[in-house]
């Protein structure tokens, strides 16, 4: 009833000489809605704009209250909905948020792609920031369940190099075939220089897990592996293990403290530890899957300790050959 009588006294009052403008004005203000644009900043703003403004319109306005040099580096949205159709009403309403974002150039150019995932949007307000790294139990279980150079599941035969990386066999096969191949030797296996680099491990398989397959999850590939001491112990990249370089038993890294014996707790072969290694013995007990860098290092420190420990033994055996008198010597001494 209200609305009734206001349009017929705003019809009354157009009919009158003085106030022709009036409906003009009254009617003008009523077709303003104001809306709050949430910029790339994330800030939002007051804009006053038309109702019935189309998106063309409405980017231009966006786009001057910003203080934009042009409203196409801009990608607006509605509801959810991106407003695409420049020459379409928008059909505004009162306290509207309207989300504006800059264009991403490149993909399709069509504007519709905004970077929203937390991890990436620290690094693009600090470029100083380092990246994000995965956790370790991530990494263990990337390294207990795929090969080192391939990435493909590991199967056995399984081997493992003196930094404590496991490959499938094959692959490590391939790489030292064709070790002129830049695609074949990859920093993975550099490393890997003859088949004596690493060693084939003896692996207890789990009863409870079936037959590895082609597409099978990370999680599904895990546990394939016991500890042949304490069964209960999988390899579930939670639980360290350790190999004796030459023998290739994998035991637990618990079992092999709570044994503390000179022998290999699987054949009774003798033992000796990293830091107890003099070159008399090469069944050195090492760790699997390393968790930090440190690690990695200590490692690497021992591989070329005991290739130089190696190539001295083999130096001085051959000097020691070369004093040995020979058969005829012998004789001609006797004589």
């Amino acid at each position: 009833i209200i609305f009734s009588h206001f349009q017929a006294l705003l019809s009354f009052l157009s009919q009158q000489p003085r106030a022709r403008a009036l409906p003009h004005c009254f009617f003008s203000a009523m077709s303003m809605v104001g809306v709050l644009v949430q910029g790339p900043d994330c800030r939002c703003t007051p804009v006053r704009i038309r109702r019935d403004a189309t998106a063309a319109q409405l980017h231009a306005r966006i786009s001057a209250e910003l203080r934009l040099p042009s409203a196409d580096l801009l990608w607006l949205s509605l509801s959810g909905e991106a407003l695409v159709d420049a020459a379409v009403p928008v059909q505004l309403s009162e306290d509207a948020v309207v989300t504006a974002r800059f264009r991403l150039l490149g993909g399709g150019g069509d504007g519709g792609s905004t970077m929203d995932r937390r991890d990436c949007i620290p690094h693009l307000r600090d470029p100083s920031a380092p990246p994000v790294k995965y956790s370790q139990l991530a990494l263990s279980k990337m390294h207990w369940t795929s090969c080192k150079k391939t990435k493909e599941p590991l199967r056995l035969p399984v081997v493992a190099c003196e930094l404590g990386y496991l490959y499938n066999k094959d692959a490590v096969l391939v790489a030292l075939l064709h070790k002129g191949d830049p695609e074949e030797c990859t920093a993975e296996v550099r490393h890997i220089q003859r088949i004596s680099d690493v060693t084939e491990l003896r692996l207890k398989v789990n009863p409870a897990k079936g037959e590895v397959s082609e597409g099978m999850p990370m999680d599904d590939l895990l546990d394939q592996w016991v500890c042949p001491i304490l069964p209960d112990i999988t390899t579930d990249a939670v639980a360290r293990f350790v190999y004796m370089r030459e023998c290739g038993h994998v035991i637990s890294e618990k079992a092999a403290v709570e044994i503390q014996k000179g022998t290999c707790a699987v054949c009774g072969k003798p033992v000796v530890r990293m830091e107890e290694y003099d070159g008399s013995c090469d069944n050195v007990v090492l760790p699997l899957v390393p968790q930090t860098e440190e690690e990695v290092e200590r490692l690497r420190e021992f591989a070329a300790r005991r290739k130089a420990m190696r190539k001295q033994a083999k130096s001085s055996s051959a000097k020691a050959a070369a004093k040995r008198p020979t058969g005829g010597d012998r004789a001609s001494v006797c004589g």
